[in-house]
């Protein structure tokens, strides 16, 4: 039970500052006996110490607060005393009389259950408190603010007091729990001090007493700010033991992190295994981060950097057990999922504690889990759509050495960055605040985030410029071949016209032998005759090249063509679609050794206002596709695999489409263009 003293000369207030108080009561539990006094000297007068709180106003008829103040301060030093005045101007001089605080009018509830609030936990501070152990048998009652430090080794607490050191069984959680409403704060896993007898700072350790006892990197500046708020406040802003939502990142939170961003970028590569065995890959990893983490937890300086380098490297481990991409490519993803985790697990933590401080609801274990859960599924699932849907595109293959080493360059400095506010203390760059630390390191993250995805970014663009600049030269070849194609066979024709003649005055002789020599010659020239003449002079040039290549390496093409079909294209885009077409199929049958089987089939005909061109090849092995493109098999990634997209663009730019599929050994290339479409831009 609190006794309360209410000191003001207007009635009204005074009955407002009682329901006030009665509400206090109804909302907090505590319990006030109240006592009204309706001017200064009716208190200050003979006063006795049997008061905790007392509520004064300053101006009053007889004798004002402040000279009631000095009165009781004479008899009473303990007493807290809270101003309420119509001007701060007189409240500042209360600090005189070691006044805790004061209250304007006209009164808010608001403030006023914050000032008395204020002035409660001071008097729950005030009250002596004993804690009860068994020290191996022996029983002890030790004052709380007489204990200096309290250290776990092992099984057993050693609590270092005034009467020296006494050693027993205990768990460091229970007796922090027991100190919570004294001065105690937890500065890593196995050390509790009391603020009290903290004496000074030296590097990343606090002196106790006399005592060295280390500090937890991560609990470094919440340390800081309970002792600056126990020495400048005396402990009346906040509760001393530092709720858990206060505390630096939970190393769960940030295993969860790290799991969920590897998990992310994977998506992206190709999987090693599949079903269970993925599924099994999956949970140990977690398991492992997360036991890891939890078990450094508490190591500070040079130490922790060691031991956070070595989670990353168990982040590269489990994403390259997990793909069959090369080493690069999973480097390079690797950096990417542990700047994403950094700022995922920053950003939500530091959401969550500013919430919590104000939203009691949020302070309970389900409620964290929760919030967790939605910060991050928002977090990664904004980073899966802006890495387009879980498809990096093509940029995965052209990861180097050079892209793989600049990407980690760029997040140790992000890391650096964002550590430097709470690693060292003097420094232009050094936060003073919880908060501060949070939002330096979130914004921090941030930007390592945006400079990575940019980064990434640069090189698609950089990648699509190299394949339009590919697409380009390879549509100039072709033209040119068409070209040179085109020079040769009016050269042959002219031959094959002078053949013809020829032909005719050797029949004049006699001989059967020459006459069959001749009538060999003359059938290969008819065959040659009728094999070009689809009616399209383009595509019958492209054809009688890739027909005499097709000749020397003895492979069967057969043509049924309609060129006609084709007129409202232009030169360049026939020679290269049917160019990029043939050689492709000319170099997959070419690798087919048996002879029935080296066989190419090409027809281009009208369909219902459409021409359909259909491409076949037998082919040897399985081929791989993405995005419905066949991956090339060369070596040179870069600059290989481009035909078929330029077949693609070709189609496209005339409203069509370019389709392939593959079925018992056959490859085929469909296309479908809509006749006399205008071409698109």
């Amino acid at each position: 039970m609190i006794r309360l003293a209410l000191v003001e000369d207007d009635e009204l207030y005074r009955s407002q500052l009682r329901e006030y108080i009665d509400k206090y009561s109804a909302v907090s539990g505590e319990k006030f006996t109240v006592t009204e006094f309706s001017d200064g000297d009716e208190i200050a007068l003979g006063y006795k110490a049997v008061y905790d709180i007392i509520l004064m106003d300053i101006e009053m008829k007889f004798m004002d607060g402040m000279m009631a103040a000095e009165e009781i301060r004479k008899v009473d030093t303990e007493v807290i005393i809270i101003f309420i005045t119509n001007s701060p101007q007189y409240a500042i001089k209360g600090y005189a009389v070691d006044a805790l605080d004061y209250v304007l009018k006209p009164v808010s509830y608001y403030a006023f259950s914050q000032r008395l609030g204020r002035a409660v936990e001071r008097v729950a501070r005030r009250a002596r408190h004993f804690l009860q152990i068994n020290a191996h048998g022996t029983a002890h009652k030790l004052d709380t603010s007489a204990i200096y430090w309290i250290e776990n080794c092992g099984h057993d607490l050693v609590f270092h007091t005034a009467e020296g050191e006494v050693t027993a069984p205990g768990s460091m959680t229970e007796t922090e729990e027991k100190l919570a409403q004294d001065s105690y704060f937890r500065v890593n896993k196995g050390c509790l001090v009391n603020l009290e007898h903290v004496d000074r700072m030296d590097g990343e350790d606090a002196i106790v007493h006399g005592d060295r006892v280390p500090l937890a990197r991560a609990r470094r500046k919440a340390f800081l700010d309970a002792l600056n708020d126990y020495i400048n406040g005396q402990g009346d802003d906040m509760p001393l033991k530092i709720p858990y939502y206060e505390m630096d990142i939970p190393r769960l939170v940030t295993a969860l992190a790290d799991w969920l961003a590897c998990l992310l970028y994977l998506r992206f590569l190709p999987p090693r295994y599949g079903g269970v065995k993925r599924a099994a890959l999956y949970g140990g990893a977690l398991a492992a981060l997360a036991l890891y983490l939890v078990a450094t937890d508490g190591f500070n300086g040079w130490r922790f950097n060691v031991l956070y380098a070595v989670s990353v490297a168990l982040m590269l481990l489990f994403m390259a057990a997990a793909t069959r991409a090369d080493r690069w490519q999973v480097g390079y993803f690797c950096t990417r999922a542990f700047i994403l985790a950094g700022f995922a697990g920053a950003l939500t933590w530091q959401m969550y504690v500013y919430f919590a401080r104000y939203i009691a609801a949020l302070q309970s274990l389900p409620a964290l889990v929760l919030f967790i859960a939605a910060g991050f599924g928002i977090i990664f699932g904004l980073m899966w759509l802006l890495e387009d849907g879980g498809s990096t595109g093509s940029i995965q293959f052209d990861i180097r050495p050079r892209t793989t080493c600049i990407a980690a360059v760029m997040a140790a400095a992000i890391y650096i960055l964002s550590s430097i506010s709470y690693t060292q203390l003097n420094t232009p760059f050094s936060a003073r605040g919880t908060m501060e630390i949070y939002t330096m390191r979130t914004v921090v993250y941030f930007g390592g985030v945006a400079l990575l995805f940019a980064y990434q970014s640069q090189l698609r663009d950089l990648l699509t410029q190299r394949e339009a600049d590919a697409l380009r030269n390879m549509l100039h070849i072709q033209y040119e071949n068409y070209k040179i194609r085109q020079e040769s066979i009016d050269l042959i024709n002219q031959k094959y016209h002078d053949l013809k003649h020829q032909i005719a005055v050797l029949r004049a002789e006699s001989g059967e032998k020459r006459n069959a020599v001749l009538d060999n010659m003359e059938q290969e020239i008819k065959a040659y005759e009728a094999q070009n003449d689809t009616g399209n002079k383009v595509l019958d040039t492209v054809l009688t090249g890739k027909s005499l290549t097709c000749r020397t390496k003895n492979i069967q093409l057969t043509c049924v063509a309609d060129g006609t079909a084709l007129d409202f294209m232009d030169v360049m885009d026939i020679s290269n679609l049917f160019g990029n077409a043939l050689d492709n199929a000319i170099e997959s049958t070419d690798k087919i050794t048996d002879p029935e089987r080296r066989l190419i089939h090409l027809s281009v005909a009208r369909q219902k206002g459409f021409a359909a061109i259909r491409i076949e090849n037998c082919f040897d092995g399985e081929l791989k596709f993405e995005k419905g493109l066949p991956v090339t098999t060369k070596k040179d990634v870069l600059y290989h695999g481009f035909g078929v997209k330029s077949i693609q663009n070709a189609a496209a730019k005339y409203g069509g489409t370019a389709t392939i599929t593959t079925r018992e050994g056959w490859f085929e290339l469909r296309v479908l263009i809509p006749l006399g479409q205008p071409q698109q831009e």
